[in-house]
């Protein structure tokens, strides 16, 4: 199972709270799932910082071709079935 959020925060406060920043967290759960962080805290330092946000370590595309590899095409195509019925 896949967690995923691209609803990150800005490091600093607008004024009513922070605004909506780039970096985000995701979550992968499972039997098959090495555990553990894949990457490291980004940087609260100003220089390490992207335009204000937190520098994001690891693209979310990276991770969805990663996952897409090892999917069973077995499930995908029942994956698929499931999105037709739902959509009729």
């Amino acid at each position: 199972m896949l967690l995923f959020t691209e609803f990150g925060r800005r490091v600093k406060d607008n004024g009513s709270g922070t605004d909506h920043g780039t970096g985000g967290v995701a979550l992968v759960v499972g039997d098959q799932v090495k555990g553990g962080p894949y990457s490291e805290y980004p940087s609260l330092a100003p220089e390490k910082q992207s335009d204000g946000d937190l520098q994001f370590q690891y693209d979310f595309r990276g991770l969805y071709s990663t996952l897409l590899e090892h999917v069973d095409l077995a499930l995908i195509a029942t994956l698929q079935a499931v999105t037709l019925v739902k959509r009729r």
